[in-house]
């Protein structure tokens, strides 16, 4: 890859989790497919708010409940590509706006490729 280019939580447990973040954060809206996994999985749609190696922001019309283990496809524009990781939500708050969720996806297991292009990709787009 280039470089050219149900459980809700209060907001002071929200923060709390938020500051034990392990990555720095790229600040990033892209459009991401969500999947839970288990016995009846669902695809979302969900935008990203901010992406590191290690997690993910996301915000969603749709509840998705604390512990909840998913696959987040995020697909880059350059070179054309995606990759697919398994995560777990790790905190979920209601937003008093427009009906919607925010919540924060923890990466729990990716193979070697995957996790170095994650890498690349988040180091490249905070030099941009």
């Amino acid at each position: 890859m280039a470089c050219k280019t149900g459980q809700k939580f209060k907001d002071e447990q929200v923060m709390q989790s938020q500051d034990q973040r392990r990555s720095v954060r790229l600040h990033e809206e892209n459009s991401l497919s969500v999947t839970t996994i288990g016995v009846s999985p669902k695809a979302l749609q969900v935008m990203s708010k901010d992406i590191s190696e290690t997690g993910v922001r996301v915000r969603t019309p749709d509840f998705i409940a604390v512990n909840t283990r998913l696959t987040v496809e995020i697909r880059f524009s350059t070179p054309p590509r995606s990759i697919s990781l398994n995560g777990i939500v790790r905190w979920v708050r209601e937003l008093d706006t427009m009906s919607m969720y925010e919540a924060g996806i923890e990466f729990d297991s990716a193979d070697d490729e995957t996790a170095d292009l994650l890498t690349r990709y988040v180091s490249c787009k905070r030099r941009d």
